[in-house]
């Protein structure tokens, strides 16, 4: 189960993801 700052950390990394073009895979 993750915590609300985990969540949070994993959603902004993965926007940060997008916005580099890089697959999340």
């Amino acid at each position: 189960m993750l915590t609300r700052k985990q969540h949070e950390l994993l959603m902004f990394i993965h926007e940060r993801l997008k916005e580099s073009g890089i697959p999340p895979s």
